[in-house]
């Protein structure tokens, strides 16, 4: 992103590594609430994947 100056990645993986990435975007606390990265409406603390 320093490289780009973009605002996101795109993330690609195979096999394990795409169950990781699925697993890092859709990972919740205990009480079932979004970790911070997941948030979608928080487009300054937010995850930066645009899509995996």
């Amino acid at each position: 992103m320093e490289v780009t100056d973009a605002d996101k990645v795109i993330l690609i993986g195979h096999s394990m590594g795409g169950l990781a990435i699925r697993e890092y975007l859709q990972r919740t606390e205990d009480n079932g609430e979004m970790k911070w990265w997941n948030n979608p409406k928080d487009t300054d603390n937010g995850h930066k994947v645009a899509k995996m």
